[in-house]
Parts: C-alpha cells; structure tokens; sequence
C-alpha cells in the first residue's frame, strides 16, 4: 500500500482540514509561527543539556 494511500485512510476525519489553508486566507500554509513561539523553549532545553534539578 502506498504511503499517501495509508495516511488518508487511516485518518478521514483529519483529511479534509489539511486543506483548509487553500479555503481560508488567512490560515498560513507552514507553521512558522508555532515553530516561532516554541524557538525559545528549545534552544534554552538546548544549552540546559536537559539537566534536571532533584
């Protein structure tokens, strides 16, 4: 079975809204902005090396 072939059947209630950008123009077609707000988060996860404080 092709790959696209299995990500359509295997989620029909999701494959209509991942064309919703094409509908509506303000969506953004990427998700720049979400990667945006996360960019802080990792880069300090980044520079902590994931230490952790007992």
């Amino acid at each position: 079975m092709a790959t696209g072939w299995r990500m359509w059947s295997l989620a029909p209630s999701v494959a209509a809204g991942l064309w919703t950008f094409l509908e509506i123009e303000e969506i953004e077609p990427t998700n720049n902005a979400a990667e945006r707000a996360l960019r802080q988060s990792v880069i300090q996860h980044k520079i902590s090396h994931c230490v952790q404080s007992r």
